[in-house]
C-alpha cells in the first residue's frame, strides 16, 4: 500500500473571495484515493490553526464566520502508510453593507443597530 492522494473538489472553492456566506455550515471536499481519514486545518486570517485530526467524514463543521474576513484550510489525507499534505486554499465571507440614511434619501429616521442575522437588519428607532 502507499500514502494516500490529496483531497480535490474543496467547497467553497479556492479564492472565493467575498462571496461566501458567514452563516455557511460546514466546509467540503471529495474523497482522497486510499484515505482512511483526514486532518483538517482551519484558520481565520492572522490566527493559529484549528487543528481536527482523524476525521473520517467529507467535511468540517464550522461556527459562524465574521463578515469581510479571510479564511484558509487545508485537508491532510491519511492512511497507515502515511499522511499526504493537501494543498491550502482560502475564501472570504461576503462584506457586512448596513445602509447609512442620508438627509437627500431619507431611507429611515437614524437608528441604532441592534442587530444583523440571515442577511436581515433590524434597528431601534432613537
Amino acid at each position: 500500500m502507499a500514502a494516500p492522494a490529496q483531497v480535490t473538489t474543496p467547497s467553497p472553492a479556492n479564492s472565493a473571495y467575498g462571496t461566501v456566506s458567514p452563516t455557511l455550515a460546514a466546509l467540503t471536499w471529495a474523497a482522497a484515493l486510499g484515505a482512511t481519514s483526514y486532518n483538517v486545518y482551519f484558520k481565520k486570517n492572522g490566527t493559529s490553526w484549528t487543528i481536527t485530526l482523524g476525521q473520517t467524514g467529507l467535511s468540517y463543521a464550522l461556527p459562524i464566520l465574521e463578515h469581510g474576513t479571510l479564511y484558509q484550510w487545508r485537508v491532510d489525507s491519511v492512511n497507515a502508510d502515511g499522511v499526504t499534505t493537501g494543498v491550502a486554499w482560502d475564501f472570504s465571507t461576503l462584506n457586512l453593507v448596513v445602509p447609512i440614511p442620508d438627509a437627500e434619501n431619507a431611507l429611515m429616521p437614524l437608528n441604532h443597530l441592534v442587530a444583523i442575522a440571515n442577511n436581515q437588519v433590524w434597528y431601534e428607532a432613537v
